[in-house]
């Protein structure tokens, strides 16, 4: 593909340049394929950065970029989960490259169900009382709570489902800068 490509072959019309990211991505695909899991986790998040730094070398300056993903991409620091024991995750390298530019969202819900990549619902464990999402909904005001780095600084290490929505405790202010909690979380819906 690598000749090709340098031969002046480029896929879907494509450019050069963009047909060479796309097989280094490639690339970087099958070799963590030998990873182990948190390896190859890390090393798909490294991935996603080298993608994104690509992407955003490709805008105009000063533009605005929005990542949507998953809370444990996007924080700036996903040790909490046992995904990343050592760090690295892409928000991690999103930080270190645009320091204070950079802002992780978090989401999380008191309560609910989610669609599982097998297609199947699975309930959400209830949160437990001292958690972050039983503080955010406190009030008993609204069913989505935006709490941002002052409200999570105030809070200090509680348990938390953020990642996967599995319960691990941290100071969720070093790992995210804000989260929106949901009193229910429910999976998607066919809309027709």
């Amino acid at each position: 593909m690598a000749r090709a490509i340098d031969a002046g072959a480029a896929p879907c019309g494509g450019d050069q340049a963009e047909a060479l990211q796309m097989l280094d991505s490639i690339e970087r695909a099958l070799e963590r394929d030998f990873a182990d899991g948190p390896g190859r986790t890390r090393e798909r998040d490294r991935s996603m950065y080298l993608n994104f730094r690509w992407l955003a070398g490709r805008m105009p300056p000063g533009s605005k970029i929005i990542v949507w993903s998953a809370t444990s991409h996007v924080a700036r620091d996903a040790r909490a989960t046992p995904r990343y024991p050592s760090g690295g995750n892409f928000g991690s390298y999103v930080h270190g490259a645009y320091g204070d530019r950079a802002f992780a969202l978090g989401f999380s819900a008191y309560s609910g169900s989610h669609r599982v990549p097998a297609g199947a619902t699975r309930e959400l464990p209830t949160a437990s009382p001292e958690s972050l999402e039983a503080a955010a909904l406190a009030s008993g005001g609204s069913d989505v709570v935006y709490l941002g780095p002052e409200s999570l600084a105030a809070l200090g290490a509680v348990p938390g489902s953020l990642f996967f929505h599995d319960v691990a405790a941290a100071d969720w202010n070093e790992v995210v800068d804000g989260v929106v909690v949901f009193r229910e979380e429910r999976p998607p819906e066919p809309v027709r």
